[in-house]
């Protein structure tokens, strides 16, 4: 199982406010609105229960973010259905063209059974890529992308950088489009889709044979 994972839920489009919102009100999902906070102009930067939730706005993305041992928890659903009640009226005039639904996760090496970086040595380095890049030692990460019904899935998999590459980073995101007569809430229906997902890839990453 990951040691640490960032899970969040992205609004992309134009627009968007940090007035727009009442931060305070997120207080019952996230819990206490931390002390420090941004708010200048259409940007807003807030943090939640000591940092373990965040809560970003910037005129193109809105953004918000857990770091619960738990992929994707309610509380980020909750809040996105009290963002999503906030834009569905106003989408004339601020308009969303996509949603993302994201989790990255750190696996240490012990649970690895390898470093990340002979993990990822096992997905991408082989006869063919050394003779692309021309030499025999280099550091090797792998990235898939692919669509399932109407979620586009990109999955990063590359050596821990704060670990040196002992552990190993996964990040998964799934985007969806968003079209003017589409219903923000209806995208919010992918989430057990890419959970279930997410939940599977981690169990294939602890049980990748070593050298495979």
């Amino acid at each position: 199982m990951p040691v640490r994972m960032l899970s969040s839920l992205v609004f992309v489009g134009e627009n968007f406010a940090a007035a727009m919102f009442d931060e305070r009100a997120l207080s019952t999902d996230l819990g206490d609105l931390d002390r420090e906070q941004v708010k200048a102009g259409p940007v807003g930067q807030f943090s939640y229960a000591d940092g373990q939730y965040r809560f970003l706005v910037a005129p193109d993305r809105i953004d918000i973010q857990s770091r619960e041992l738990t992929i994707i928890p309610k509380s980020l659903t909750a809040v996105a259905q009290r963002i999503i009640s906030v834009l569905e009226p106003a989408r004339k005039a601020i308009p969303v063209s996509g949603i993302g639904i994201n989790c990255d996760a750190i696996f240490e090496q012990q649970d690895l059974g390898q470093t990340g970086i002979e993990f990822c040595d096992s997905l991408a380095v082989n006869q063919a890529s050394k003779a692309l890049i021309g030499v025999e030692s280099f550091a090797a990460s792998a990235s898939f992308r692919f669509l399932s019904e109407e979620v586009r899935y990109a999955i990063r998999i590359e050596p821990e950088s704060r670990s040196q590459g002992q552990d190993l980073l996964v990040a998964v995101n799934g985007h969806q489009r968003v079209a003017t007569h589409d219903q923000l809430a209806d995208k919010l229906g992918a989430m057990p889709e890419i959970k279930a997902y997410v939940a599977a890839l981690h169990q294939r990453i602890t049980k990748q044979p070593k050298g495979e």
